[in-house]
Parts: structure tokens; C-alpha cells; sequence
């Protein structure tokens, strides 16, 4: 079938036809006939058909513009008829809304109505409201004030808030004592004003307790950490009892509660007995918040104090494992071992032994760095540091005998008396100590089969109280020192001794007896830390340390008391008067002294913990003046550089120079004014409830964790049927308690704290689980 030809096609064969005949023509032959009929028809045909075909398409192009036609006719009837029924929708939904603003306004003016009503009747059932508000408001800015005022005072003196907190809680200690005795009826009236002032003391004891506790952990004065923990173990235990006695008193309100059905006399009893345990844990909280005020850094042996020896040149042991990579293969034998060769078995034998050497080097690599190893390592260096510093201080003792003492004592350099006062009883340490290091050096032959020190230092502890005169001495043979540094001859005899080695100096050398027993406190310190809880030797350390620490406190205490002592003595001898006047008294403590003006004349005002005195200025005697007992005496800050103190004899105005001085003296006074009315409130309240208690009686015990409160059972009540059943004292034999005991905290090292009276006289003593009670 031929193609139709287009209109170009067309005109290519015209000039080709055209060409062909002018060629015929130009050659001079014809053209044949029969070629021109033929494109003549062919170019007719295809004219035909290209006709033919473009009328079909047309035909078509109309046919689909008519189709396409009708679809636009019909979506445009489908669109009009999706807008009326949107247009009808959006009326609906108007109509609806309508409806709905209309009922929720008819219910939102119901609502308003209502509210109307309701507020009509608040307005008219509380007119009063805004008097009472204006009230509220005034009690709360008047306990700002107070709050304010309280924040002042807390800011200018903490020791003396400490006191006053102390005070208050006392007061309300013996408040509710007496308030819980024979006439209570009042209490279950929850309407009388007994009741609600009943209520008002215990809410108060509660509060001053928490905060004199939270007053004390925070420890603002920067006390060493031996007082520090003794105050918190006596602020902890003040805490528990109080805590007690709140629980007891709160009863005393419900009439069917056991304490409101007891007997008065058994009532009274009871509660007496707690608030007496209250009232001596306050007076030892305070005897320690004193003596730590007194000697300013807390303690004369603090552990700031203590030059820490040179420690061991072996250090700790480092193993470096290096682990090897091991390619493993693994062999299936066909036949039994004993079809092979002997070359065979033999092989088999020795791979089994290096397999078996090569488990065990694991094992051992594996604990060499496990925390255990570490922790043993550790302690191992510590036992021989204990070993090692104890030669090394008992070689220095050696040496301060041999190059100084003796040859001192044997010259003329210096009389006896110097040398007594230099070397004071550094002889008796000595011996102490050799027998200490005999028996260390025995306990190190027996290493390792026997490795505990705690039995040895449990023995010898008791003995290192002889270091309390060297001690006590001290500053006695400083001072000795300096006088005899001034002999030329002395300066060049001391220093051909110590041979150009600083270490042994005279001075050096001295100074090691003081440094020695808190640097046994540290050594076993350490070793607790790094010795198991279930080794033998960890009790032993714990009772040791103990021990040690107890011998620290008592040195310090004697080291105060010494130094006061002194001080009185040379204050007593500085003051002149017509009648003696008694300023050295057991029970007086110096606080401070400074220079002042007194009735417009130099003086000299000296601060003791009971009394002021003031003398005329004076060299190298001074002439009293007077004497201010604290007895209902305050003091106050007037104008800046002066202060006035108040008392039953008058106002008596004293300048002092500079303004700061003055402020810090007046601060001396009013604190030591308030633990002298403090104390003398203790002394009454424990006269008061202690005057019937003759002879041993426990005050109150406990038992368990010590230092978690909720892991601790009072067991006063068991211990005192014990007392009864033993004819009033106490006995329990060595060994643990919980037969004897309720289990506060199973599992868990437990301790017994008593605090007992005998004949007046409270003391508080702690004992670990398995050891032996005997009281009194």
C-alpha cells in the first residue's frame, strides 16, 4: 500500500518530471508514454487517499471534541449540584449555631446567678474576713521580725546561738516534765488553754531540737574533726532523746493511751527519767562546745599538727600483666591414647601440664590486679609503715638521749633544773616505747601466719597516757630553749651535735613525743580502711583506734587544763589587793583580757567564764578594781569603742580601743554569760529530778547502729530490770548481745551506749558487741 505523499513530496516529483522531460527532450528522444501515464495515476491515487484520510481524521477530531464536550457539560451540572447542597449544609450549620450561643447563654446567666447568689452569702456569712487577714498579716510580719531579729543575733554570735537554743530547749525540756506529772487531767481537754500551751512547748522542743542539730553539723567553727564528732554524738543522742520524750508527752494528751493510765508516781518516773537524760546530754554538749571555744583550733594535737613522716621508700607494688595472644587448636583422636606411640604420650602428658601452668598463670593475673589484691598490698605496706616510722621515732628518741641529754646533763652549759625542764620526762617515753617496738618487731618475726596489730595496740594504749606530762611540758622547754639560745657557746655546742642535719636538731628532734600519738591515730585509721570487715585484725583495729583516740582527747583535755591552770596562776600573781582575791578555781576557764578605760582611768579587764575583773593599769603589779559576777548580768554596745554591762550593782561603762577590740570583747561576754546561765539552768533542773537518785541508775541506753537513728532500740527499760534483778549494778558477760537485746539492724556491727549516774555524777560510755559491761 502506498503512503500518502505530502504537498513537498508532491512538488519534488513535478520538478523531477520536469527534469526527465527537458533531458528527453535536450537528447533528442522521446518520452516514453507509458512512465508518464504511470505517475500520472500514481500521483492521482495519491491525491485520492491523502483526501481520504485527512476527511477520516477530521471525522475523528470532531467525534472526540463532542465527547469531550459532553464530559465538561455533565461536570459542570455535577459541580452546581455539589455547591447547592454546600450552600444548604451552611445554613444548616448556621442554624445550629445559633441554637447552641443561645442555650449557652441562657446557661451562662444561670452560672453568673448562681455565682452571685454564692458570693452574696460568703460577703454575708464572713464579714469579717478582711479584719481577720489584716491580723494574719500583722502576726506574720511580727514573726518576720522576730525571725529577722533571731537571723541577727545567730549572725553576730553562732556560739552564743548555740547556747541560747540549748537554753530554750532546757527550759521546755523541764516544762514538760512538770506539765506530764501528777495534774494532767487538763491535757485531755483539747479545749482548755493547758492543752494548747501543752502543745505549743512540745512544737517548740521539737523545733529548737532539729535546729540545734542542723546547727552543729554545719560546723561553723571550724573545730577539729575528733570534737566535732564528739558534738555530733552528742547532738545525735540529744536528738534521740528528745525525740522520746516527744513521742512519751504527746501521749499524756489521749486519755486511753498506757502512759495516761499509768500511776502519777509512775508517770512522772518515766518522764523525769527522759528529760534528765536530755538535760545531761546538754550539759555535755556543752562542756565540749566550751572547751572547743576555749582552746580556739579545738584541739592542741590536731592532725594540721602533725608533721607527717617521710613514708617508706618501697611504694606500692604495680604488677603489669602483659597477656599473650593464644592461638588454640583443638584434636579429635580416632583411636584410644594407648594405640599411640610412646612419643605420642609423652607430648600429650606435657601439653596437659603446659595447659594446666597456663590456667593457673590466669588465675594468679587475675587476682594480682582484682581490688582484693590491691587492698591487701596496701595494708601489707601499711603493717611494715607501722613497723618502719616506730624504728625510726624510737631511733630518734635514741638519738636525742645520746647526743643532747647526756652529754647536756653531764656538762655545764646547763644546770639540772634546765635540762629537767628541756627534756622533761623524755626517759619514761623511751621506755614506753622500747617495749612497744619489742613487741612489734616480735609480731613482724610471726608475718605472715600472724599479722594483726590491733591486740598489741589495744595493750599499750592505755600506757601512752604518760605522754600527757612531755606534753603538758611543752611549751615549757620552748621556751627554756630560747632562753638557753642566747649562750654562744650552747648555739655552737647544738650545732657541731646535729652534724648539719637538720632532722637532728635539738628542736627536731623534741618535737617528735608530740607528734607521735596522733600519727598513731592516722596509722590505724589507714589500716581499718583497708583491712575486710571479716578479718580478725578489723575488730581488733576499730577497739584500738578507739583507745588511741580516747588517749588524744585526754592528752588535749590535760593540755588545756594545764594551760589554764597556768594562766590563772600567772593572772593571780599579776593582781594586787587589800583582800586576796581567789581567781585560780577548778571550775574557771580564761576567755580573754585587753587594756580599757573604767571610769575615765586606764585599766585592764580580764574575761574569765564566771566573772570579770577589772584591775588599774600597772607594771609589774596591778591593783583590782572590782569584780562583776554573771549573775543576772548582759551586756550591751552603746556607741562603737564601748560597751555597758547591766547587773544587780549597776551600769559600769567601759571604752576600749579599737572599736573592733570592744565589739569582740562584748561578744566574749555575752556568750560566756549565756553558758553560765545556761549551766547553772541544767545544774537546778538536774538537782530538781536527780535529787531523789542515790547511788548506780541508768539514765537511758541504746543499741544497734549508733550512727543511723532508725537503726537503734532503746533499751533502757532491760538494762534497768537487769540493774534490779542484780542488786544495783550491772554485769554482762563478754560476748554478743542479741540474746539479750531486740535486732535493730541484722547483719550489722552493733554498739551499746549507756549514760549513767552514780551518786550524782553522769557519765557516758560506749561498748562494741562483744565486750564485757561493768558498772558501776
Amino acid at each position: 500500500q502506498h503512503q500518502p505523499l505530502s504537498q513537498a513530496q508532491l512538488r519534488a516529483d513535478r520538478r523531477f518530471d520536469m527534469k526527465l522531460t527537458n533531458r528527453f527532450a535536450t537528447e533528442g528522444a522521446q518520452t516514453p508514454t507509458t512512465v508518464m501515464d504511470t505517475r500520472q495515476e500514481q500521483r492521482s491515487s495519491w491525491q485520492e487517499h491523502f483526501k481520504v484520510n485527512q476527511a477520516a481524521e477530521e471525522a475523528a477530531r470532531r467525534k472526540q471534541q463532542a465527547l469531550v464536550d459532553a464530559q465538561m457539560k455533565a461536570k459542570t451540572e455535577e459541580m452546581a449540584q455539589l455547591a447547592e447542597i454546600t450552600e444548604k449544609l451552611a445554613q444548616k450549620e448556621k442554624e445550629l449555631q445559633d441554637k447552641i450561643d443561645a442555650a449557652n447563654k441562657v446557661k451562662m446567666a444561670a452560672r453568673l446567678a448562681e455565682l452571685k447568689d454564692f458570693a452574696s452569702q460568703v460577703s454575708s456569712a464572713d464579714s469579717n474576713l478582711e479584719a481577720r487577714l489584716k491580723s494574719e498579716q500583722e502576726e506574720r510580719d511580727k514573726a518576720q521580725v522576730l525571725q529577722d531579729e533571731e537571723a541577727k543575733k545567730m549572725a553576730k554570735s553562732f556560739f552564743a546561738s548555740i547556747i541560747s537554743t540549748a537554753k530554750i530547749i532546757a527550759k521546755n525540756c523541764k516544762r514538760v516534765g512538770d506539765m506530764t506529772g501528777e495534774n494532767n487531767s487538763d491535757l485531755h481537754d483539747s479545749t482548755s488553754i493547758s492543752y494548747s500551751f501543752f502543745q505549743d512547748v512540745v512544737s517548740n522542743l521539737d523545733k529548737m531540737a532539729k535546729r540545734l542539730t542542723e546547727m552543729i553539723a554545719t560546723n561553723i567553727l571550724q573545730i577539729d574533726d575528733s570534737v566535732f564528732n564528739a558534738l555530733g554524738s552528742h547532738a545525735s543522742m540529744l536528738a534521740a532523746g528528745i525525740s522520746k520524750l516527744l513521742a512519751q508527752a504527746r501521749q499524756c494528751t489521749d486519755p486511753t493511751s498506757s502512759i495516761s493510765l499509768m500511776s502519777p508516781d509512775d508517770r512522772t518516773k518515766l518522764i523525769g527519767q527522759l528529760s534528765l537524760s536530755c538535760t545531761y546530754t546538754i550539759k555535755q554538749l556543752l562542756t565540749e562546745l566550751v572547751a572547743a571555744k576555749l582552746s580556739e583550733a579545738g584541739t592542741v594535737l590536731s592532725e594540721d599538727a602533725v608533721e607527717v613522716e617521710a613514708r617508706s621508700a618501697v611504694g606500692e607494688v604495680k604488677v603489669e600483666v602483659t597477656r599473650k595472644a593464644v592461638v588454640r587448636h583443638s584434636f579429635t583422636p580416632t583411636k584410644p591414647l594407648s594405640a599411640y606411640s610412646p612419643k605420642v604420650k609423652c607430648l600429650s602428658g606435657f601439653l596437659k601440664k603446659v595447659a594446666v601452668r597456663a590456667r593457673w598463670r590466669n588465675v594468679v593475673d587475675e587476682y594480682a590486679t582484682s581490688p582484693a589484691s590491691k587492698s591487701l598490698r596496701h595494708r601489707s605496706k601499711l603493717l611494715e609503715e607501722v613497723l618502719s616510722t616506730e624504728e625510726t621515732y624510737v631511733a630518734g628518741l635514741e638519738l636525742l638521749l645520746s647526743r643532747y641529754y647526756e652529754p647536756l646533763k653531764a656538762s655545764k652549759m646547763a644546770t639540772e633544773a634546765e635540762v629537767a625542764v628541756v627534756f622533761s620526762s623524755l626517759s619514761t617515753i623511751y621506755g614506753f616505747n622500747i617495749q612497744l617496738q619489742k613487741a612489734l618487731r616480735a609480731r613482724r618475726a610471726e608475718f605472715p601466719s600472724k599479722s594483726t596489730l590491733g591486740d598489741i595496740f589495744l595493750e599499750y594504749a592505755p600506757m601512752m597516757k604518760l605522754y600527757v606530762d612531755y606534753v603538758n611540758r611543752f611549751d615549757a622547754s620552748l621556751t627554756m630553749q630560747e632562753e638557753l639560745q642566747k649562750r654562744p657557746q650552747f648555739v655552737s655546742w647544738c650545732e657541731a651535735q646535729a652534724q648539719g642535719n637538720q632532722a637532728h636538731s635539738l628542736s627536731a628532734l623534741l618535737i617528735l613525743p608530740v607528734q607521735r600519738c596522733p600519727r598513731y591515730e592516722l596509722l590505724l585509721r589507714d589500716l581499718i580502711k583497708f583491712t575486710p570487715d571479716e578479718q580478725l585484725d578489723h575488730a581488733l583495729l576499730v577497739k584500738a583506734h578507739k583507745k588511741v583516740q580516747e588517749v588524744n582527747k585526754y592528752i588535749n583535755t590535760k593540755k588545756m587544763e594545764a594551760e589554764v591552770r597556768t594562766k590563772l596562776i600567772e593572772i593571780q600573781k599579776c593582781i594586787e589587793a587589800a583582800v586576796p582575791v581567789v581567781i585560780v578555781s577548778p571550775s574557771r576557764m580564761f576567755v580573754s583580757e585587753c587594756d580599757c578605760t573604767y571610769e575615765g582611768k586606764p585599766a585592764h579587764m580580764f574575761v574569765f567564764n564566771d566573772e570579770v575583773v577589772l584591775c588599774k593599769q600597772g607594771s609589774p603589779k596591778m591593783k583590782h578594781i572590782e569584780t562583776v559576777h554573771y549573775n543576772n548580768l548582759a551586756v550591751s554596745t552603746t556607741t562603737p569603742g564601748s560597751l555597758c554591762l547591766v547587773g544587780p550593782e549597776g551600769r559600769k561603762e567601759i571604752t576600749c580601743d579599737p572599736p573592733a577590740l570592744c565589739t569582740q570583747i562584748a561578744k566574749d561576754i555575752h556568750e560566756s554569760i549565756e553558758a553560765f546561765a545556761l549551766n547553772i539552768l541544767l545544774d537546778d533542773n538536774i538537782h530538781s529530778q536527780n535529787h531523789h537518785r542515790i547511788g548506780f541508775t541508768i539514765v537511758t541506753a541504746s543499741w544497734g547502729v549508733l550512727k543511723h537513728e532508725e537503726k537503734v532500740a532503746d533499751v533502757t527499760d532491760i538494762l534497768l530490770k537487769i540493774v534490779k534483778e542484780q542488786g544495783g549494778s550491772l554485769y554482762l558477760k563478754k560476748g554478743p548481745k542479741k540474746a539479750i537485746f531486740p535486732n535493730p539492724a541484722p547483719g550489722k556491727r552493733k554498739q551499746l551506749r549507756i549514760m549513767y549516774s552514780n551518786n550524782g555524777d553522769v557519765e557516758t560510755l560506749t561498748y562494741e558487741d562483744e565486750d564485757k559491761v561493768t558498772l558501776p
